[in-house]
């Protein structure tokens, strides 16, 4: 039985409406990182299930850095 919050990879893509390329190199990224590597469960090397509420963490913290970068950026007048 599967936790409320874990997701496989078609649910995960069709809620945040991410195309399969784009998804496998954000579960790459995620699972590189060492605070957010829990969120993928892998089951084999190409089935996992996600942890919905980490992924989520994880694309926050992302778009946090990002959004960092461009105002830095704009400040410095780059």
């Amino acid at each position: 039985m599967k936790c409320d919050d874990v997701k496989t990879k078609d649910e995960i893509m069709k809620k945040y409406g991410l195309e399969k390329s784009q998804f496998s190199d954000l579960v790459a990224e995620c699972e590189l990182n060492d605070e957010f590597s829990t969120a993928i469960i892998r089951i084999t090397g190409r089935t996992y299930w996600i942890h919905e509420n980490e992924w989520v963490t994880f694309l926050e913290d992302k778009a946090a850095k990002y959004h960092q970068q461009k105002v830095g950026r704009l400040r410095r007048g780059a």
